[in-house]
């Protein structure tokens, strides 16, 4: 999916990403996979030029949902937050609400688009993992 410039960046890419999670029925995982693909996508408008995309993965009985942006600086660390600031909060709330995170820079070259990817992963507790249709 890549984000569309008349459309809020954080709608655009949590709306597909919650639609699709609801259509194969892992409705355990809908809220926080909106929440947290919502903040990559904010901090993707917020802090780079261009486009953005993400995509939705199924791994081992978890969701790895994968942001890239053409910005190579990744964040800086997590650091505390004072109740006034406005800002500054999402990849807080990455290391309390996806069970695991990370991200890294992508080289240019004739078949990479440089830039970076950042990525959350979500366990489905138990259970087998889901059929997903094409």
């Amino acid at each position: 999916m890549r984000s569309a410039p008349s459309m809020p960046a954080a709608s655009w890419m949590e709306t597909p990403a919650c639609s699709r999670l609801t259509a194969h029925e892992l409705y355990e995982l809908v809220e926080r996979a909106g929440l947290l693909t919502s903040e990559l996508a904010t901090n993707s408008v917020c802090h780079t030029k261009g486009p953005a995309a993400v995509r939705l993965h199924w791994r081992h009985h978890a969701l790895r949902v994968s942001m890239w942006d053409p910005c190579p600086t990744l964040p800086a660390p997590v650091r505390a937050v004072r109740d006034d600031e406005p800002t500054g909060r999402g990849l807080l709330l990455l290391d309390v609400l996806a069970d695991r995170w990370g991200g890294c820079a992508i080289g240019e070259g004739p078949w990479a688009p440089g830039g970076k990817t950042l990525w959350f992963e979500l366990s489905l507790g138990g259970g087998t993992p889901p059929v997903l249709a094409a």
